[in-house]
């Protein structure tokens, strides 16, 4: 993950983040599914981004300023 954020956003930005893992936001994570099954929006045509390198790409994109 941090290597896609340096891609984007650069290494300034990484710099920038904490990496210490919080056990509260953890336990909250993991209780997540790791895969979501949509039939419904897949026959809309929405299909989920390949990567997360993507999604940082397409923030960026859409949010200028959040590249610092």
């Amino acid at each position: 993950m941090t290597d896609a954020l340096e891609r984007v956003a650069g290494p300034e930005t990484v710099a920038l983040i904490d990496w210490v893992e919080d056990p509260t936001i953890r336990a909250i994570v993991d209780t997540w599914p790791a895969r979501v099954i949509t039939p419904r929006a897949s026959s809309l045509g929405l299909e989920p981004e390949p990567d997360f390198e993507s999604v940082l790409a397409q923030y960026v994109a859409a949010y200028p300023p959040a590249r610092g």
